[in-house]
């Protein structure tokens, strides 16, 4: 298929722009029916390529618009007639030819197609189909394909062709968001260099590249091991700290501010050593009477991302001492305790993220600071009638009870075991089975507290009697 420009959509006022009325529509669903029968009747190699070479020679400007779902599944069943290896070496010619000159609905298609046999493209865009990589990397600048050509280019982003075809594009590019859409999605270890510009948009002079730039570094340090330590040594952290800084007394710092937060609380998680280094950071999240209602909640949402392993947890033990930790836990307890529905499920789902992980000691320790009406408020609050926060409540549950001293400090609880075993209290599907996982829990814990009375009625949960009104129903 030919399109006059494939790279970007037409604009007004291009030569030979047409209005609608005025296009020869010769290419409806019929046609690509009609190819579809054809194709039904010799399902062979040879066939699907040959249909496949005349809709080559397609002007895209003569098909109807509503017909692109039928072209694409049209060209779905023809690429599956054809074996991949067959596709990118002895093809190469009308691939290429494609990815050069047809539209983005076609473009995308390819890509799905190689996408789904990954295992076999793979190795070949990586080797004698490079030249493929590097036609599908230059059509990226498309808003309906630089997802999907970011999926499919990752696993081969180390290619010496393709990093050479990136930076170019980099170098010769005016536009921000070609240069984001390039970043988007290559966290490969050898495109440290490349990602090095990333790096470079973090500017205090042109705000909305370094917020885009920010969200990008978190989202590439939160994908893997390999993305988070790109970031951690490529500079990044050291360059959002400056913006960090200088956005504590700019009057119009508050969006970068909470961007080097998010940015933080996500390398801290991985890197959690790194925090020793950036005291201005560990200082904003931790100081909550400085703060208000929203920064409160990103320092606790921050605070459990930075503290959610075991290490984290005890490296900010030793930085903060047990002042710190016990002035920061009854701030936790004090924000869920009070304050509107939404900020208090936020706040749970933080609590559910930093009691995951953890030595039993120590997390016995930061909860007992949390107050000793902390365990019949979580009872309180699982039982209200708002759907998000009694979920958020369940999920701090789980976690607390995935530990010795929760499953001690909530038998001992008045009212637990009650509601705890008592079918009737969630009646959604998504909460019920939330709870029937903490109950399986406890059921599989070592626990001496469960004795075997106690494990039989927990068991006794997943006994569905017969004289429930609910069965009866169905029966």
């Amino acid at each position: 298929m030919r399109s006059e420009s494939s790279d970007e959509p037409q604009t007004p006022g291009d030569e030979g722009d047409e209005d609608d009325d005025d296009r020869q529509i010769t290419w409806t669903s019929q046609n690509f029916l009609e190819l579809r029968i054809e194709f039904a009747n010799d399902r062979s190699m040879k066939k699907a390529l040959e249909i496949l070479q005349r809709m080559m020679e397609i002007d895209v400007e003569q098909v109807d618009d509503n017909a692109w779902l039928e072209c694409k599944e049209l060209i779905a069943v023809l690429l599956n007639a054809i074996p991949v290896t067959t596709l990118l070496e002895t093809q190469q010619i009308m691939l290429l030819t494609a990815l050069e000159t047809c539209p983005p609905h076609v473009v995308t298609a390819l890509a799905d197609h190689l996408i789904a046999h990954q295992d076999v493209a793979i190795p070949l865009l990586n080797n004698v189909a490079q030249a493929v990589a590097v036609a599908f990397a230059r059509r990226i600048n498309h808003s309906d394909t630089y997802e999907k050509l970011a999926l499919l280019l990752a696993p081969v982003a180390s290619n010496p062709q393709l990093i050479q075809e990136l930076q170019h594009q980099l170098s010769t590019t005016k536009s921000a968001e070609h240069r984001f859409k390039l970043y988007q999605g290559h966290y490969a270890a050898a495109l440290a260099p490349l990602l090095q510009r990333l790096v470079d948009e973090l500017s205090a002079d042109d705000m909305l590249n370094a917020l885009a730039a920010m969200d990008l570094l978190s989202d590439m340090a939160i994908a893997s091991t390999i993305g988070a330590k790109i970031v951690n040594e490529c500079g990044a952290p050291q360059k959002v700290y400056q913006l960090l800084q200088s956005s504590a007394v700019a009057p119009d710092g508050g969006f970068i501010h909470l961007s080097c937060m998010k940015f933080f609380g996500t390398l801290g998680r991985q890197y959690p050593e790194t925090l020793d280094d950036f005291p201005l950071f560990v200082s904003a999240v931790f100081h909550f009477n400085l703060l208000d209602a929203s920064q409160r909640m990103l320092a606790f949402d921050t605070l459990a991302q930075i503290a959610y392993n075991t290490e984290a947890k005890q490296s900010l033990q030793k930085m903060l001492g047990t002042d710190g930790i016990s002035r920061a836990m009854e701030a936790f307890a004090v924000a869920i305790s009070s304050g509107p529905v939404e900020l208090r499920t936020r706040h749970l789902d933080a609590l559910a993220i930093l009691f995951e992980k953890g030595e039993n000691e120590l997390l016995k320790e930061w909860f007992k600071y949390m107050g000793v009406p902390m365990p019949s408020l979580l009872l309180n609050l699982v039982q209200k009638p708002f759907p998000d926060l009694r979920m958020a409540s369940l999920r701090a549950f789980g976690s607390l009870l995935c530990h010795p001293f929760g499953i001690e400090t909530f038998l001992e609880t008045s009212g637990f075991l009650d509601w705890l075993l008592n079918r009737s209290t969630e009646q959604e599907w998504e909460a019920s089975c939330l709870k029937m996982d903490i109950i399986r829990s406890m059921i599989a814990s070592e626990s001496p507290l469960i004795d075997a009375p106690l494990k039989l009625r927990l068991k006794a949960y997943f006994v569905t009697s017969s004289a429930d009104p609910s069965v009866e129903v169905v029966l």
